[in-house]
């Protein structure tokens, strides 16, 4: 079947993953909301400092293995017994790696916490919170990957939704009881998607953690691509993720919450991005076989064009209006950070679903060759840039991802057409 005929059921599927998506988004967007309202600004700054840590984690434990049994998964497709021992195998290093971790954590809790929340008055607890919720993120995850390779958007969406509910029931005790400590409201994302994965194993019941351990020749070829994709990962991640992280280590944490709470609405579009992202992955290599990420491409082109129509005029005129509104007064400082983020984060649009895939999984090398020139760059402005205050940082973001638009579009225009003249050659030489 090629691309063109499944072109329906893509923006069908598209819009499952989407609709589960939004709705998850929707509830962590009120709740960033109702916590940086609550807890106001030093405490939000740490809140957000403990999220980024968790995205940070999963990055680089989870994102790679998850990566990597999509391409594995696209391209033995038709050997279902074979992805699912991959599959468990990549469940089960995960597990044991996230464990160890929070065991380490829990022994030298207090000289860790006191150097990542040297502020904080509840340092230990908030350590232990994170690292507990990245190990239910990542086991979540997992899940969320099978689903995905099963093409099972439905589902995939509906796990989306529970998530969002569980979330909303679980932040009313905190607010009924006083709660305002960050380490609660972090534990709380936590135990969330600690409930959704045992819900989900019980409702999808899937069979890749039976799965019977996958050969040598599979292990090694998981390896030899998680080798490319772990280093993009934690390359990607610092340059993406640490803004938040580098702002509380150096500007202090009003300022840290200021800046998250701007980053949390203008990470609305990067999210976006990532919806698109988890439905065309599985569909980037038959793709190149059929000649269409080019034009695969150039519709997202099109379709961030229609969207920048209702972002730019909300962003220069809205903005200034409807953040303090939704924040508060306290939160008004952000407001020009926010519309620097704002650019920043729609040409993640422009990189995330079709460009930094398809290089991601076709083109490893050069796409860790761009990851390293970009996070190299973070590395030596970002602490230069922190002290400068948060709308410099929202700059220094914003050419970051403008970098990696860049990168990942030269890789995609000089190797598209190499790269399906040979995957074309391997399916030939294969039948």
């Amino acid at each position: 079947m090629t691309t063109k005929r499944q072109g329906g059921g893509f923006f069908a599927e598209v819009s499952l993953v989407a609709g589960g998506k939004i709705i998850a988004l929707a509830s962590l967007f009120l709740l960033g909301i109702v916590v940086a309202r609550f807890i106001g600004p030093d405490e939000y700054g740490r809140y957000a400092t403990a999220l980024a840590l968790i995205l940070l984690l999963d990055a680089i434990l989870g994102s790679p293995l998850d990566w990597a049994v999509v391409r594995f998964g696209t391209l033995h497709a038709d050997d279902a017994e074979r992805v699912e021992g991959l599959l468990g195998a990549t469940f089960k290093l995960k597990a044991a790696v996230a464990v160890a971790l929070f065991l380490t954590a829990l022994v030298f809790s207090e000289p860790i916490a006191g150097l990542l929340f040297p502020e904080a008055p509840s340092a230990s607890k908030l350590l232990l919170s994170l690292l507990a919720a990245t190990i239910a993120l990542l086991a979540l995850r997992s899940l969320a990957s099978y689903l995905q390779l099963k093409r099972s958007f439905r589902k995939y969406a509906l796990l989306d939704l529970a998530t969002a509910i569980v979330r909303i029931a679980l932040v009313a005790p905190l607010l009924i009881y006083g709660i305002d400590d960050a380490w609660a409201f972090v534990g709380l994302y936590g135990l969330a998607a600690a409930i959704v994965f045992v819900g989900g194993l019980l409702w999808i019941r899937p069979t890749f953690m039976r799965a019977a351990t996958p050969s040598r020749e599979d292990r090694r070829a998981l390896i030899g691509f998680c080798g490319s994709t772990t280093l993009i990962m934690i390359l990607g991640a610092v340059s993406g993720r640490a803004d938040i992280l580098m702002l509380g280590a150096l500007a202090g944490g009003a300022q840290t919450g200021l800046y998250a709470a701007a980053a949390h609405v203008a990470m609305l579009a990067t999210m976006i991005a990532g919806y698109a992202a988890v439905v065309i992955q599985p569909r980037i290599i038959p793709a190149a076989r059929e000649g269409e990420v080019r034009r695969l491409w150039q519709s997202n082109l099109r379709l961030v064009a229609a969207l920048l129509l209702l972002v730019v005029p909300v962003t220069i005129w809205g903005l200034p209006y409807l953040f303090p509104l939704l924040y508060g007064e306290r939160y008004l400082p952000a407001v020009p950070a926010l519309q620097v983020l704002v650019i920043g984060t729609v040409l993640d649009l422009l990189t995330m679903p079709v460009l930094q895939p398809f290089g991601i999984q076709l083109c490893p090398r050069q796409s860790v060759w761009i990851e390293i020139v970009i996070a190299s760059l973070f590395v030596l402005l970002a602490p230069l840039v922190a002290s400068q205050g948060i709308v410099m940082m929202a700059w220094l973001m914003t050419l970051i991802r403008l970098g990696k638009l860049m990168g990942y579009g030269v890789i995609a225009w000089q190797h598209a057409g190499r790269v399906e003249s040979r995957l074309r050659q391997d399916m030939v030489n294969t039948e």
